[in-house]
């Protein structure tokens, strides 16, 4: 979802786009992160 927004915002030359896109990424990669961290510790 992140990365069709960062690539509709750099089609657009929307900067906004561009930011929202990749903190919707980023946010993403978060919460997989945080669902693999309990294989890691154990838990």
């Amino acid at each position: 979802m992140g990365g069709v927004m960062f690539a509709l915002g750099w089609q657009r030359e929307d900067a906004e786009g561009k930011s929202r896109g990749l903190m919707t990424l980023m946010a993403g990669f978060m919460l997989v992160a945080i669902a693999q961290s309990k294989n890691l510790f154990g838990l």
